[in-house]
């Protein structure tokens, strides 16, 4: 299954608020369950994706 996860911030890795948090615990949660998930929002300015290969960067 493949899933697209909307959000308005993607995870960077930093998790420094817990909307992010909560994102990459969804995002890791359904990949455990064996989903291939797809993210797709904005990045915070001049931090990348964490999982650039996965992630559509809204506004790049």
């Amino acid at each position: 299954m493949h899933l697209l996860f909307a959000t308005s911030i993607v995870p960077d890795g930093a998790l420094a608020s817990g909307y992010e948090i909560a994102n990459a615990a969804i995002i890791a949660a359904l990949r455990r369950a064996g989903a291939r998930v797809t993210v797709i929002g904005f990045t915070w300015p001049g931090k990348p994706a964490s999982d650039p290969q996965n992630t559509v960067v809204l506004g790049a």
